[in-house]
């Protein structure tokens, strides 16, 4: 009987570590799919920085793109503001001009 019992713990002791080294192997393969997951993250991390990136200079050079459009646009105000002003101080002139000469021919 005693002999009998021996045998039954020996064989669930081999059970055991048969199961614990599974275990191990299981875990083992747990741990490596979780560091390829991981680094497939950080692939992906990276990817995405550098599209980030990529469109944040395409953002920059349009923000360029519309200054210097804008400014420009801004020069272009400036100069018609400024043929306004000389044209209607030429008006302005040649008014006087002709009120000087009606005066005078009068």
């Amino acid at each position: 009987m005693q002999e009998r019992l021996r045998e039954v713990k020996q064989r669930e002791r081999g059970w055991l570590s048969k199961m614990q080294e599974r275990l191990r192997e299981v875990k083992q393969r747990e741990r490596g799919w979780l560091s390829k997951m991981q680094e497939r993250l950080r692939e992906v991390k990276q990817r995405e920085r550098g599209w980030l990136s990529k469109m944040q200079e395409r953002l920059r050079e349009v923000k360029q793109r519309e200054r210097g459009w804008l400014s420009k646009t801004q020069e272009r105000l400036r100069e018609v503001k400024q043929r306004e002003t000389e044209e209607r101080g030429l008006e302005r002139l040649s008014r006087e001009q002709r009120e000087t000469e009606e005066r005078e021919n009068s």
